[in-house]
């Protein structure tokens, strides 16, 4: 696998490489924001949601 070496090892350190990206590319980084509720009333939360603050786009990332 290309990069297998550099990969991240984990989430964490996944979500961690994500939000540093998003920081270097200049966008509102927020990691675990809490974005619903389930149906049983649960809070659900996003490992990473990235907002580009000029257009107010916004893309959210779960890291597995």
């Amino acid at each position: 696998m290309p990069g297998g070496s550099a990969a991240p090892k984990n989430g964490q350190e996944l979500t961690r490489a994500v939000a540093a990206l998003g920081k270097e590319l200049d966008l509102e980084v927020h990691e675990q924001f809490e974005v619903a509720r389930r149906l049983w009333g649960a809070k659900r939360r996003i490992d990473i949601l990235l907002i580009h603050n000029p257009t107010r786009k916004t893309l959210g990332i779960e890291c597995k």
